[in-house]
């Protein structure tokens, strides 16, 4: 399993893998990580555009911007 701390530092851009085709791609960075308290899965927080606070993702629900 890859470690999603690693993968997705902070300042690192990402966008999600889906999204609708009629509207334009959103671009995203990376804030930090928390912990789902029930589950314990480490999320990514990322501040998308237009958001004032972060918002919690999945790491499989996003790529990485290169």
């Amino acid at each position: 399993m890859n470690d999603v701390r690693a993968d997705f530092r902070p300042h690192t851009g990402v966008t999600p893998i889906r999204w609708q085709r009629d509207q334009p791609r959103p671009f995203g960075y990376v804030n930090g990580h928390a912990e789902d308290p029930i589950t314990g899965e480490t999320l990514v927080m990322v501040r998308w555009p237009g958001t004032l606070t972060d918002i919690p993702c999945r790491a499989t629900e996003l790529a990485i911007l290169d």
